[in-house]
């Protein structure tokens, strides 16, 4: 138990450390999804079949890149 314990400690003690450096981060991460969230898109991929039928094939997401509305996705997309 005591080097579990001492373990914890310096574990503690590191993040504690960290903590400015976190922060900033977090702030930045923030800041980047506020900005770029007007941009993302939910895409659902569906196909008719030949009976006539809606069948749903995938979803996925992406973002607008210009003002002509091009998304760019993940290949799968």
């Amino acid at each position: 138990m005591g080097q579990m314990q001492a373990e914890y400690q310096t574990a503690t003690t590191a993040l504690g450390e960290m903590a400015p450096q976190l922060k900033a981060f977090e702030e930045a991460s923030r800041s980047i999804a506020r900005k770029a969230g007007p941009s993302v898109v939910s895409i659902n991929r569906l196909t008719l079949s030949r009976g006539g039928r809606t069948m749903f094939e995938g979803i996925g997401s992406g973002f607008i890149v210009d003002p002509e509305g091009y998304v760019i996705t993940n290949y799968h997309v």
